[in-house]
């Protein structure tokens, strides 16, 4: 499903790297997810660097 030009796929582009949730006994529960292909095919046309956090 590459409908948009330049080889971006028309997929929802959204994603949660990393979610941290303080649990009630202490401490936090955290996951953590790699990006979805589609997406990382995305990053790499546009020069995003994923590996960057924002924080």
């Amino acid at each position: 499903n590459w409908d948009y030009p330049g080889g971006v796929q028309k997929r929802l582009h959204l994603h949660a790297r990393r979610i941290a949730i303080p649990h009630p006994d202490g401490g936090v529960i955290e996951q953590m997810a790699p990006l979805p292909p589609h997406m990382v095919q995305t990053f790499n046309l546009f020069g995003f660097d994923e590996s960057e956090t924002g924080d």
